[in-house]
C-alpha cells in the first residue's frame, strides 16, 4: 500500500504492551497530590486534543483533565477512584512522550 499512510495491523496484545502502563489500583494521597500538581503547573500548555491510548482519545483535553482532577480532589484515594488516577497518569505519559515536561 505504497504511500497510503496505513500501517500494518498489530495484534492487540502487542499494541497494549507497547502503549500501556502497568495498572495498579492502589495509589496514595502523595501520588495523587504530585499528579495534580504536575497538571496544575501545565494546564495552560495542554494541547486541545490527545490520543490517550489506542482505544481512548479526547477532543477537549483541558476539560477532560479538569474533570478528572476535580473528582480526585474531592475524594480520598481509593480503589474505586483508581481508574480516574490511571487515566491522568496515561495522559501525563503521552504528554511527556510529546515533550511536555
Amino acid at each position: 500500500m505504497g504511500g497510503s499512510g496505513l500501517r500494518k495491523a498489530l495484534p492487540l496484545t502487542e499494541i497494549l504492551t507497547e502503549t500501556m502502563r502497568t495498572y495498579d489500583p492502589h495509589f496514595t494521597e502523595k501520588m495523587r497530590n504530585e499528579t495534580l500538581e504536575w497538571f496544575e503547573a501545565r494546564m495552560e500548555r495542554l494541547p486541545q486534543s490527545l490520543q490517550i491510548n489506542p482505544a481512548t482519545s479526547t477532543a477537549n483535553l483541558p476539560r477532560t483533565v479538569q474533570s478528572l482532577m476535580g473528582i480526585l480532589k474531592a475524594n480520598k484515594p481509593s480503589v474505586v477512584l483508581s481508574g480516574y488516577m490511571e487515566t491522568l497518569l496515561q495522559i501525563r505519559d503521552r504528554l511527556e512522550e510529546q515533550g511536555l515536561k
